[in-house]
């Protein structure tokens, strides 16, 4: 990923590590996920939730930089955050 104005430095190095939280009803697929965001050094992923409504609360905590989340969950899914 660049950043807009041409430097060609990466957001990463500007901004430092770049927080993800995870956001999926599927255990195998948050596992995935985890392991191919952390697999970038420059992303980290702060947590990982199983619901929308679990999300939420962890969000407003957290505030991470970037939320992954599934649009179709049971509940408070993508759509409805």
């Amino acid at each position: 990923m660049m950043v807009s104005g041409g430097r060609g430095a990466s957001f990463a190095a500007v901004a430092g590590v770049v927080s993800v939280m995870v956001v999926d009803d599927h255990p195998a697929l948050r596992a995935g996920l985890r392991s191919l965001i952390e697999s970038d050094t420059g992303l980290r992923v702060v947590r990982d939730l199983e619901s929308g409504e679990a999300a939420y609360g962890e969000y407003r905590t957290l505030r991470p930089d970037v939320v992954v989340m599934d649009l179709s969950m049971d509940g408070f899914g993508g759509i409805e955050a």
